[in-house]
């Protein structure tokens, strides 16, 4: 039984850990991430050779990374390593960081 809360409790740290670093939560609701995509991610890995069914049948990502990507939405650093690994760049290529002032202007315009 022990064990099991450790497991349990490890599991949730590192979930905490992850929100917390994505900033997607706080006080009083969901928040959006601070992180977006400098270029169209999907469209950078096709001029590379690399189609959505060639990443399927090698398996380079899943699924459910691609429809992500499409959606503009997170993924986990793994996946950002292994694009990074596609394209040969660094994730300050794809990726930038957006002040929460300026996601919410953006939102507003």
């Amino acid at each position: 039984m022990y064990n099991i809360y450790i497991v349990i409790r490890v599991a949730l740290c590192y979930y905490d850990m992850h929100c917390k670093m994505y900033n997607v939560y706080e006080r009083g609701g969901v928040h959006e991430l601070s992180l977006t995509y400098k270029i169209d991610v999907m469209a950078a890995l096709k001029a590379a050779g690399y189609s959505t069914y060639r990443i399927r049948k090698e398996k380079l990502l899943a699924e459910s990374t691609l429809q992500s990507l499409r959606d503009n939405k997170s993924i986990s650093w793994d996946n950002i390593a292994a694009i990074c690994a596609l394209l040969d760049c660094q994730p300050g290529d794809i990726m930038e960081y957006v002040a929460d002032d300026e996601a919410n202007t953006d939102k507003d315009a």
